[in-house]
């Protein structure tokens, strides 16, 4: 990405990278475009830091990239992919807004540039130089849609700016390409882009810190160790042999960006936008408070244990229809109703949804399918869950990464992830199934 400017511009322009209220995503979603690992690629510079919570999208400088407001003005990098445009990526000089420049790109080429691969950021980085250039990276999506987890955030920043707005990201090309956060309203340059097994686990006796753990994985095996399902859960107990029966992180993880997400896992419902409404004075902060109810269609953050009403969404018979419940239930047991006799709990995706969901409920404080879920550490979608009872309780309000109890049938609570702890390491797995049993124990570490 780098190669296209050619040290012909050394300042910051848009990449399709901006910040929402879930996890990092491009803005062109085209699942053709991206191979095995492409969509997940990123090129931060010491980022994303997130600056006061708004930087939510991303440009590149010098190759690497950094989160920052959307509404500062950068020029840009488009992507276009028509047959009749030999230049893949174009390097817009005007300055603009992340969301600007990805109108422009999307009407005149296809897209802010996604970037897959390191390749493409070098490419991106020559045709931006040092400046700052919008890419379609925003939180938690790209421009384009797709769903690169590769960063390149910009390892300086100006602490002396004040990043409360900013949303999307441009990279910097006087720092090697780097993303920085940028308000999404900035006129900046941009670029845009055009284009046409079951699991190993390792048992790390070394105790270490979620984080440190983390990287160890990434760096030796595949990742965090991830379970997919109770024969994964099985294999990984199994490979212990009674050796360890402590504690032990796997990747699963409270989103680091405070992700709100809806219960019904539905392309349509997730690509519906990212409509919210919460209540002025909700600042999505308390500790615990990880469920979203509704009170004259304004939403609150509750804890997930609190006993209320809720309203469920049906849509088994061809039609669409809000179902107020008759009784009062935590989130999850609501959710479990809602499945078991309707579709799910309401997802709420305009303020038309929210005002027909308000008028149905009137005064009542009633749940809907919106939460603070938890994450893996390789970015994958499993949904299984092995808690031990009682948790996750999120104790102190600080309880964000998971824990294995090897001594409870390998059940799962919550800690503070700078718990020094042993941990699971995963990677794919590769000829004979006996492979399977590999682990390495460290017998010398108590806990």
């Amino acid at each position: 990405m780098t190669d296209v400017v050619d040290g012909n511009f050394d300042g910051s322009a848009w990449i399709g990278l901006h910040g929402d209220s879930k996890s990092w995503r491009w803005s062109l979603e085209h699942s053709d475009l991206y191979g095995k690992g492409a969509s997940v690629f990123r090129g931060w510079w010491d980022q994303p830091d997130n600056t006061e919570g708004r930087e939510l999208c991303v440009y590149i400088s010098m190759g690497k990239w950094n989160d920052f407001r959307c509404d500062y003005s950068l020029m840009a990098v488009c992507y276009d992919e028509r047959g009749n445009n030999t230049e893949k990526y174009v390097l817009l000089k005007t300055y603009m807004t992340w969301t600007e420049a990805r109108e422009y790109c999307r009407e005149h080429h296809t897209d802010l540039a996604s970037v897959k691969n390191d390749t493409e950021n070098h490419i991106i980085s020559r045709i931006v130089g040092d400046d700052a250039a919008w890419i379609g990276l925003h939180r938690t999506a790209w421009s384009d849609m797709s769903r690169s987890p590769f960063t390149f955030w910009a390892e300086i920043i100006d602490d002396s700016r004040t990043y409360r707005q900013q949303n999307c990201v441009v990279v910097w090309y006087r720092s090697s390409g780097g993303w920085t956060w940028e308000t999404c309203d900035r006129a900046l340059p941009f670029i845009c882009y055009s284009g046409t097994s079951p699991r190993m686990y390792h048992l790390e006796g070394d105790r270490k810190s979620w984080l440190d753990a983390q990287k160890h994985c990434r760096e030796k095996y595949t990742d965090l160790a991830t379970v997919d399902n109770t024969e994964d859960m099985d294999r990984l107990m199994h490979m212990t042999s009674g050796s360890y029966d402590g504690f032990a992180w796997i990747g699963m993880y409270d989103d680091l960006f405070r992700s709100w997400r809806w219960s019904l896992e539905d392309e349509v419902i997730q690509g519906a936008g990212e409509y919210r409404n919460w209540d002025s004075a909700q600042d999505n902060t308390g500790q615990g408070e990880h469920c979203v109810a509704t009170v004259y269609g304004a939403w609150l953050a509750f804890s997930c244990k609190t006993l209320i009403r809720f309203i469920c969404y049906d849509d088994k018979n061809g039609t669409q229809s809000y179902v107020l419940s008759d009784q009062t239930a935590t989130w999850s047991d609501a959710q479990s109703y809602c499945r078991q006799h309707h579709t799910d709990l309401a997802s709420v995706r305009s303020s038309t949804d929210n005002q027909m969901i308000a008028h149905r409920a009137g005064s009542e404080i009633v749940w809907i399918g919106l939460y603070r879920g938890r994450a893996w550490s390789d970015q994958s979608n499993s949904s299984f869950r092995h808690w031990k009872s009682g948790q996750p309780d999120y104790a102190g309000g600080n309880q964000n990464c998971v824990a294995a109890s090897l001594a409870d049938s390998g059940k799962w609570t919550d800690h503070n992830c700078l718990d020094v702890l042993p941990f699971f390491c995963y990677s794919e797995l590769r000829g004979d199934i006996a492979a399977m049993k590999e682990y390495h124990p460290r017998r010398q570490i108590l806990l």
